[in-house]
């Protein structure tokens, strides 16, 4: 990231908010610290990181209502999200020393990082599908996240702003702290999450554009799409490596940890 736009952030993190979040969206934790937005040069970051203020563990909200189709735990899949961090003392990143150990009401004590990144490099990762309105079939990704609140399971649909988990560093091991959250629309394309949270969009200078609203503004289904825009679509949400495990996921979870299920395939809904 080029020196004066790190600088607007920090000094001026309001040049990126560009209103209130769309009806029905919310924003998933505290604005103080927006770090980087969906890229418009090179497109390689399709997504939004939003920074811890002050401390980690700090709640996590869902944008909006939507249904759990995954949930990536570092502690029950070390290989593909990470393995914990369980040592004492502190943790360095982003120039800043972070305790390792947490303790949070309802969770217990909790590990907010992550010795390596893991094969999926997110984290713990919660992933979720919108199951109402001209959004329906997008997906959403939040990721990084400290821990999954202990209660939630594959299936289950969550409200806008209601809280799926912890703000946290796992898979991070150099930069701030910050959740990012990616979003595939019911077409499989990668879309701007921005004016869906009430952030400035930037992805318009994408060779891959796609507008994010379009099933607003046209009143269609996100689902119908000509073949220009089939033709021109970026590169999977998932890399073939990720559908493979999604497609085999099983978990013997412990009845008070949340569950990984079987995902059959990665369709939009009907």
């Amino acid at each position: 990231m080029k020196l004066p736009i790190l600088l607007a952030i920090l000094i001026f993190p309001t040049l990126l908010l560009a209103g209130e979040p769309l009806p029905g969206f919310v924003r998933p934790t505290s604005y103080k610290r927006v770090m980087r937005l969906y890229d418009g040069g090179r497109c390689k970051h399709r997504a939004v990181d939003i920074g811890a203020v002050d401390r980690l563990g700090t709640p996590v909200v869902a944008i909006t209502k939507s249904k759990v189709i995954l949930i990536g735990l570092g502690r029950n899949n070390r290989k593909k999200f990470g393995r914990p961090d369980h040592r004492k003392g502190k943790a360095k990143r982003g120039g800043k020393l972070w305790p390792r150990r947490i303790k949070v009401k309802g969770y217990g004590t909790v590990y907010p990082f992550t010795r390596n990144y893991g094969r999926w490099r997110s984290g713990n990762v919660l992933v979720t599908q919108i199951v109402e309105g001209p959004f329906t079939g997008t997906t959403i990704r939040y990721m990084h996240l400290a821990d999954i609140r202990h209660d939630l399971r594959v299936g289950q649909i969550v409200e806008a702003g209601e809280e799926i988990g912890l703000l946290g560093s796992t898979a991070i091991q150099e930069s701030w702290p910050h959740l990012h959250i990616d979003m595939e629309n019911a077409a499989g394309q990668r879309i701007d999450p921005a004016p869906f949270i009430g952030l400035r969009a930037t992805a318009q200078n994408c060779p891959h554009y796609v507008d994010p609203l379009a099933p607003l503004k046209q009143n269609q289904s996100p689902k119908s799409t000509d073949k220009t825009t089939l033709s021109r679509q970026p590169r999977p949400f998932y890399s073939t490596r990720q559908r493979r495990h999604l497609e085999g996921l099983t978990s013997p979870n412990p009845p008070h940890q949340p569950q990984i299920r079987t995902l059959q395939r990665m369709e939009p809904l009907p």
